[in-house]
C-alpha cells in the first residue's frame, strides 16, 4: 500500500504542514519535517487523539453535509448603472443512521394485515325518519327546479317566435310613399269638358319640422336651430344625423379661474364662499389647514379672509367702509348689537321705534387713523328729548394690538385647560361676541367683564365673585 508523506496529507485536509506536524506530536507520532512518510496507524492515532480533543469517542449516528455556492449577477440601479451583487446560497442536508430494531420493527408492522374498518354505528328509528324527511326535501326542490327551467325555456321559445314573427311582417309590410304629392291623374277613357285649360296645381313637398325649424334656436341647440331640445330627432336616446347636432354649447375651461373678491371688514364663511364660486365645505377645508376651525356662520376678519382668498388662488382686495357691501355689513351688525342690548320686542313702549342710521366715509389721508362722531338721542323725565355726542378719534391698530394679545394668551389658558369650542367668556373683547346655537348673547360690559374675571378664578380653583355682600351680614 502506497504511503502518503506529511505534506500530502496536510493539502488533502486543507490545512498547514506545520500545524499538522504539531497535531501528529501532540497525537504520540514522532514526526519532523513535512517529507516524512505516515502509514494507516499513524492516521488512526491521530483521528483518536482529535476525537479525544474535540469530542467524544462514541460513534455517530448523524452526519451534516454543508454545501455552500456563490455566485454573481447583474443588476440595473435607479440611474441606469450596472451593478454586481453578490448571491450566495446554502444548502444544508442531515443523514441520521437509524436504528436496527427501528427499522425491524417497521417492517413486521408493514407486513401485519391491516384492522378492520370500525362497525358502523346503530342507527335508531328517529335517525332513519330524519334521513328520509330530508331526502323528500332534496326531491321536492329538484322538481321545483326543474319546473321552473322549463317554464323559462317556453317562455324563451314564445319570445324568440313573437320576435321571428315581428321580423317577417316588418320585411313584408310595403314601403311607405314618397311624401312628394301629386295631382290625381285622370280616368283612361274620360274627357275633358271644360274648353278653358286649367292651371296646374303646384306640387307640394312636405318636409321635416327640422326644415321649417331651422332657424329658430332651441335651448341647447349649437346647429343653429337643427335637432336641439325640440327638434324631431332631439330625443334622449334618438339617434342624430347630423354632426352639428352632437356638439353642445358647453366648453370646459382650459385653466382655472381667478376672481377679484372684494373683502370687507368682517365676513361669514359662507358669503366668502358664495363671492369665490365654491362651496362652504372647500372654505372650511382651507381654514383647517390654516389652523382654525370654524362653521359655515363663522366671522372672519379682514386680513383672515384675504390671506384664506389668496390661499385658495384668487385675488383679494379689501373692500373700504364707503363700499355698498362692506356698509351693508357694517351697519347690520351694529344693527344688530342695538336690538340685542335694547330689545326692542321686550319693551316696545321705550324701544320700539329705533332709528338707527349708519354713516361712513372712507377719507385716504387719515390712513389707519379714525374720527368718529356719535349722536344719541334720548328722552328725560317727562319726554324731554335730550342729546349725547361723543367724538372719538383714535388709531385702529393701536386699539386692537392689546386686545390680540390677551386673546392669544386666553385662548392658550383654554386649550392648555382642556377648553374647547366657542369662548364665549371672552365676550368682554368683541362688539358683536359669538355664542353656542340656541344661546342668547351677552352684551352688558359689565356682565362680561364678571364673566371674564371668574372664569380665570375657576381655572386657578379660587373662590368666585358673587358681589351678594354677605360679609357685612352676621
Amino acid at each position: 500500500m502506497a504511503q502518503t508523506s506529511v505534506a500530502q496529507f496536510a493539502s488533502e485536509l486543507k490545512v498547514p504542514p506545520s500545524v499538522l506536524l504539531e497535531q501528529l506530536r501532540a497525537a504520540g507520532v514522532e514526526k519532523r519535517v513535512p517529507e516524512d512518510s505516515l502509514t494507516e496507524s499513524d492516521k488512526s492515532r491521530l483521528l483518536e487523539y482529535l476525537r479525544k480533543t474535540h469530542g467524544s469517542t462514541e460513534a455517530k449516528n448523524k452526519i451534516t453535509l454543508t454545501r455552500k455556492q456563490t455566485s454573481e449577477i447583474r443588476k440595473t440601479d435607479a440611474t441606469g448603472k450596472y451593478r454586481t451583487v453578490q448571491v450566495e446560497v446554502r444548502k444544508k442536508r442531515v443523514f441520521v443512521k437509524r436504528d436496527p430494531a427501528e427499522v425491524a420493527a417497521q417492517a413486521v408492522a408493514a407486513e401485519a394485515p391491516p384492522p378492520p374498518p370500525p362497525a358502523p354505528a346503530a342507527v335508531d328509528a328517529k335517525e332513519i325518519e330524519l334521513r328520509e324527511e330530508e331526502a323528500r326535501r332534496q326531491q321536492q326542490l329538484a322538481e321545483l327546479q326543474a319546473a321552473e327551467l322549463k317554464e323559462k325555456q317556453e317562455r324563451e321559445r314564445k319570445e324568440a317566435e313573437q320576435k321571428a314573427a315581428e321580423a317577417a311582417a316588418a320585411s313584408a309590410a310595403p314601403t311607405a310613399p314618397a311624401t312628394t304629392l301629386h295631382a290625381p291623374k285622370p280616368a283612361a277613357g274620360e274627357t275633358k269638358t271644360d274648353k278653358k285649360a286649367k292651371k296646374a296645381k303646384p306640387t307640394t313637398v312636405l318636409r321635416d319640422d327640422s326644415m321649417r325649424r331651422r332657424q329658430i334656436k332651441t335651448r341647447g341647440d349649437a346647429g343653429g336651430g337643427v335637432g336641439g331640445w325640440h327638434g324631431r330627432g332631439g330625443g334622449r336616446h334618438r339617434p342624430t344625423s347630423t354632426a352639428a347636432s352632437e356638439q353642445t354649447s358647453f366648453a370646459q375651461p382650459t385653466e382655472p379661474l381667478i376672481r377679484e373678491v372684494a373683502v370687507p371688514e368682517t365676513i361669514t364663511v359662507g358669503e366668502l364662499a358664495h363671492r369665490m364660486s365654491v362651496k362652504a365645505a372647500e372654505v372650511i377645508k382651507a381654514l383647517m389647514k390654516l389652523g382654525t376651525m370654524a362653521t359655515i356662520n363663522q366671522v372672519l376678519d379682514q386680513e383672515t379672509a384675504i390671506i384664506l382668498v389668496e390661499e385658495m388662488g384668487h385675488k383679494a382686495k379689501a373692500a373700504k367702509l364707503d363700499d355698498p357691501e362692506s356698509f351693508k355689513s357694517k351697519e347690520v351688525s351694529k344693527l344688530g348689537v342695538l336690538e340685542h342690548i335694547l330689545q326692542p320686542t321686550l319693551y316696545p313702549d321705550l324701544y320700539g321705534k329705533i332709528h338707527h342710521v349708519v354713516r361712513i366715509n372712507y377719507y385716504p389721508p387719515r390712513g389707519d387713523n379714525k374720527e368718529g362722531w356719535d349722536n344719541i338721542d334720548i328722552f328725560g323725565w317727562m319726554g324731554y328729548p335730550m342729546q349725547i355726542k361723543v367724538d372719538f378719534l383714535c388709531r385702529d391698530s393701536i386699539l386692537a394690538a392689546p386686545i390680540v394679545l390677551d386673546l392669544a394668551l386666553f385662548q392658550d389658558l383654554a386649550a392648555r385647560s382642556g377648553m374647547s369650542g366657542i369662548q364665549e367668556w371672552l365676550s368682554f373683547y368683541f362688539k358683536s361676541p359669538q355664542t353656542a346655537a340656541g344661546l342668547y348673547p351677552e352684551h352688558d360690559i359689565f356682565i362680561q367683564l364678571m364673566k371674564l374675571k371668574n372664569t380665570l378664578r375657576h381655572l386657578r380653583g379660587e373662590e368666585l365673585i358673587t358681589h351678594l355682600g354677605l360679609e357685612y351680614y352676621d
